[in-house]
């Protein structure tokens, strides 16, 4: 926030959300209707979590963007072009061996692709 008030900039807070698939296709009937409701309200809700501390600080250009139904990078990296960023900060967990291997590295595949600089920032996990 520092950063952006200090060069006069907004901050938009992206959520990609993958719709969930559950059983569909395989239990004969099945809709994910209430599933979708659900995890659109919970994206939402994160949204509006992650930008009350910014607005309540009197930071007033926080845009809260939901994108569904796209790959996670490539939403990223679509959304960032089209909305003519200038930087892109991300949230890295810094996952190493098996488990990046596992689940890749998002952070990654933005820092090698997009077309605005990236910042990252380590996120220690939290204990819950």
């Amino acid at each position: 926030m520092v950063l952006a008030n200090s060069l006069g900039a907004s901050i938009t807070l992206l959520h990609i959300m993958q719709v969930p698939n559950g059983m569909v296709g395989i239990v004969p009937g099945a809709t994910i209707d209430g599933d979708v409701v659900a995890a659109t309200d919970l994206a939402r809700e994160r949204l509006a979590s992650l930008a009350a501390p910014l607005r309540a600080r009197g930071f007033d250009r926080v845009d809260e963007q939901l994108v569904t139904n796209v790959a996670t990078i490539q939403g990223i990296l679509d959304h960032a072009r089209t909305g003519d960023y200038q930087l892109i900060v991300m949230a890295t967990h810094g996952r190493t061996g098996a488990a990046r291997l596992l689940m890749g590295s998002v952070t990654e595949q933005v820092l090698r692709n997009a077309t605005c600089p990236v910042l990252t920032v380590h996120v220690r996990p939290t204990d819950e």
